[in-house]
Parts: structure tokens; C-alpha cells; sequence
């Protein structure tokens, strides 16, 4: 089973260190999605990778943008304007910005889909994850392993999409780390291949974090070390040579005398 943490601001070398000593071995962060708060640059991604050695891309899905809490006409408007075609090429285009990535062979990435958003347009949300998920397949020629980040709600109401990994947000009131990935609400749906973000908005390493655990075949963008060719051979000193002038039996001799 894997530790790891999703944040929504970046996390800094010094807390990924801290977390890595108490078992963490991968963090979650935000692809650039227009409905994201805080999009994640980058070259932040790819310093949370190499740093951590396993990363989880989150692509957020429709959502709306307000200054309070959205209401359920606002969610619902947001979810039917969505363009699944073109949150696929934003979505590609953010994943291979990532330097270092390696393995697996289907790079994965959740899709962000809110309790509240669910709730308010479920009909809409099946149609958008189907067509996003169409066109992540087209546009990324089968390279990318979509799973769904949700309420156990949504999770189960979208069984029909034959997501293969599911993470699932059910909160617990400790701070201590599951023995099981076993989220309540979620009874066996997903079982052997799914995430757990069981706690919340906690302080931990320095830092504002959520928690979570994930069966040990949860796919993560994994590091791929940077392999430097080696350094060339220095190239030999230059021999050092001086003129010399000889006279034998009258006769003189000029020429360079080189040093081994």
C-alpha cells in the first residue's frame, strides 16, 4: 500500500523530504485546467516528480469559478458548456510538459469531478467523462490511463464508464494512516484498484495537505533519472617542443626537440 498527499499549492523539497520520512512515496498535483484554482506550472510538476519519485496528475473537470460557493444552477451550466475535445488537448498538452516522466506504459491522470458537481448535473457528468474520455484516447493514441477522482457517489454512479482505477474522497475524522484502502460508501466497487483520500485540509510536513493511500498496482507517473553520457576524454596536452642548434665537425644543425 502507498502513502502519498495531494495539496493544492505546490509542495516545497524541504516538505517532500519531511513526508518521505514518515513513509510518503508520491503526492497528486494539478494539470493546467481552466476550472482549476491553482494550476500547477510545469516546471513545478516536474520538480514535485523528480523530488518525489511518483506523481499523480489531477485534471479538473467542469466547474464553476465563483466568489462564494456555487450554486446548483452554476455547476449545471458549467458542466454543459464544457468542451470534453478541447479539455482533452489541454489535458495532453499539460501531462507531456512534464520532464522526466517514465512508466507506466499508460501514463495516468484523475479526473477531478466534485461532490457538488455530481449532485447537481449527473446526466451531464456521464455524458462529458464519456467524451473526454473518447478523446483523450483518440488525441493521445492510447497513452493515457484516465481514472476518476470523486465522492463515492460518483463513483458509483458512474459504473457504466468502466473507469479501471477509481480514487475516492471519504473523509475520516484521523489523522492516522488506514490499514486498508477500504473507503466507507464505497463497499467493493473498485476493489484492488483504487486511491483513498481519507483525510483532509490537515497541517502536516509544513504544509496544508490532504492524506491518502492507494493499493500498491495505483498507477503513478514515475521518474525517469536523468542518465548523463559520459564526460569526454580530456583531450592530451600539447607536447611541448623548443629549437636547438648543434655544430658537428663544422657542420651546424638546427631543428625542435619535443618532450615525451
Amino acid at each position: 500500500m502507498r502513502r502519498f498527499c495531494d495539496s493544492a499549492s505546490v509542495p516545497t523539497a524541504a516538505a517532500i523530504r519531511t513526508a518521505r520520512e514518515h513513509g510518503v512515496t508520491g503526492w497528486a498535483g494539478y494539470l493546467a485546467s481552466p476550472y482549476a484554482y491553482r494550476a500547477w506550472r510545469p516546471a513545478e510538476l516536474t520538480d514535485v516528480l523528480a523530488e518525489i519519485g511518483a506523481l499523480l496528475p489531477i485534471y479538473v473537470g467542469p466547474y464553476a469559478k465563483t466568489s462564494g460557493k456555487p450554486t446548483v444552477a452554476e455547476l449545471r451550466a458549467a458542466v454543459h458548456a464544457a468542451s470534453p475535445s478541447t479539455d482533452a488537448t489541454r489535458l495532453l498538452e499539460s501531462l507531456h510538459s512534464i520532464g522526466g516522466r517514465s512508466g507506466p506504459a499508460k501514463q495516468p491522470v484523475a479526473i477531478d469531478i466534485e461532490a457538488g458537481v455530481w449532485a447537481a448535473a449527473p446526466k451531464g457528468v456521464l455524458y462529458y467523462l464519456s467524451q473526454l474520455a473518447a478523446a483523450v484516447d483518440h488525441q493521445g493514441h492510447g497513452s493515457v490511463e484516465l481514472l476518476l477522482y470523486s465522492s463515492p457517489d460518483c463513483l458509483k454512479g458512474t459504473q457504466s464508464l468502466r473507469f479501471l482505477y477509481a480514487w475516492c474522497a471519504s473523509w475520516l475524522t484521523s489523522t492516522a494512516w488506514p490499514a486498508h484502502v477500504a473507503p466507507p460508501g464505497l463497499g467493493s466497487l473498485h476493489q484492488g484498484h483504487r486511491a483513498w483520500q481519507y483525510h483532509g485540509g490537515t497541517h502536516a510536513y509544513g504544509m496544508n495537505v490532504d492524506l491518502n493511500v492507494a493499493d500498491d498496482n495505483f498507477p503513478f507517473v514515475v521518474h525517469r533519472a536523468a542518465t548523463r553520457a559520459p564526460a569526454p576524454a580530456p583531450a592530451p596536452a600539447p607536447k611541448k617542443t623548443a629549437t636547438a642548434t648543434i655544430v658537428v665537425d663544422g657542420i651546424t644543425y638546427s631543428g625542435q626537440l619535443t618532450a615525451k
